[in-house]
Formats: structure tokens, sequence, C-alpha cells
């Protein structure tokens, strides 16, 4: 009967360790589930910080772009002004220089005309 006593007793005794056990397992457990959901939660978070982030990044990079290709177009303007001021200055200097050379021409022809008037009168008689 005492070994019975003893036996029950230390089945009571498992028994109320096992409950213990079983209560810290459970409170692990839920302290376990509390992490996950807190890590869940904190990765939806970053996920969103990311997205916003991302966004952001394409939102400056397309600003970047536009005012890159703003600056190349002005740019691209003043060149194109620059090459037209070129052509038409370089048209009054070929304009002034055909001008020299027909009135050098002219002035050559006038020449001719007169020493060839000249050596004829000469040869004349």
């Amino acid at each position: 009967m005492a070994q019975r006593l003893d036996l029950a007793q230390e089945n009571q005794d498992i028994r109320a360790a096992m409950r213990v056990t079983e209560q810290k397992l459970a409170a692990r457990t839920l302290e376990v589930e509390r992490l996950k959901n807190e890590l869940l939660l904190q990765k939806r978070v970053w996920e969103k910080e990311v997205e916003r982030v991302h966004r952001s990044a394409t939102e400056k990079e397309l600003i970047l772009r536009q005012e890159a290709a703003e600056k190349l177009a002005l740019a691209q303007e003043f060149l194109d002004r620059q090459v037209q001021l070129e052509k038409e200055r370089y048209l009054e200097r070929s304009i002034r220089e055909r001008d020299r050379i027909d009135r050098q021409m002219d002035d050559y022809h006038r020449d001719e005309s007169l020493w060839s008037r000249f050596m004829r009168l000469l040869t004349w008689n």
C-alpha cells in the first residue's frame, strides 16, 4: 500500500511537472507566435519602405532624365544657333571676298583694256 501511495505521489508529481512543462511550452509557443507575428509585421513595414524608396528613386530618375533632356535640347538649340551664325558670317565673308575679287577683275580688265588700246595705238602707226 505504501508503495502504491508512493507511486500515486510520484504519478501526481509527474503530472504536476508535466503541467508546469506544458504551461512553459504553451508560454514559449505563444512567445514564438508573437515574435513570428512581429517579424511578419516588420517584414510588411520594410517591404512598404522599400517600395516607397523604389518609387521615390524612380520618380527622381524620371525628373533627372527630363532635366537632362531639357538641358540637351537647350544645348542643341545653342549649337544650332552657333552653326547658323557661323554660316551667316562665312556667307558674308564669301560675298565680300567675291565682291573684292570682282572689283579686282574689273580693274584688271579695265587696265588690260587701257593697255590693249595703248598697244594698238603704238603698233598701228
